[in-house]
């Protein structure tokens, strides 16, 4: 899984700029044809944070 968002991981994202303005309304592309271009509109940068296992020894 090397490019895919899974359950019980904890992902810390911020975007840094927003290039243009996107649709002014919603579309329903056609899965089958290809993005008609290769323009994107955000810059995001994603830090993937490794777990930090805690041991908490409680006496009952």
């Amino acid at each position: 899984m090397e490019f895919a968002v899974v359950r019980n991981n904890y992902y810390k994202m911020s975007i840094k700029s927003v290039k243009e303005i996107g649709e002014h309304k919603p579309v329903n592309p056609d899965p089958t044809v290809p993005d008609a271009t290769d323009k994107g509109y955000l810059d995001v940068k994603v830090k993937v944070l490794p777990w930090t296992v805690r041991d908490n020894k409680i006496d009952f």
